[in-house]
């Protein structure tokens, strides 16, 4: 199985200690090896209408298990929100599931 989040976060870089964080919170909240996780952080130079400090595009296997997507689309605005200092109400999340050839590789 594979995650790839790719985070969009408003005026400001992330360190490499923070993603590194991060990654290990992903890890422990899905049960995932790092080797199976992607965290793609991009600063946002400019929003106009409404403002988010984050907007988070996740990417779960259209194979995985409905309950197992949803807990992991559950936790990760939290841990986001946790270690970026944001407040959950400040961050998008859209979930995809979808099919690629990677999904067969494990």
């Amino acid at each position: 199985m594979q995650l790839i989040a790719n985070c969009q976060i408003r005026n400001r870089m992330i360190p490499r200690h923070h993603a590194d964080r991060l990654l290990e919170a992903c890890i422990a909240a899905t049960g995932l090896q790092a080797t199976d996780i992607c965290l793609n952080f991009t600063p946002v130079v400019q929003q106009v209408g409404r403002q988010f400090e984050l907007i988070l595009q996740v990417f779960l296997p259209a194979d995985m298990p409905d309950q197992e997507a949803e807990a992991i689309a559950g936790a990760l605005p939290g841990i986001m929100a946790q270690h970026l200092a944001l407040r959950e109400a400040d961050i998008w999340l859209t979930l995809t599931r979808t099919q690629t050839p990677h999904d067969t590789a494990h």
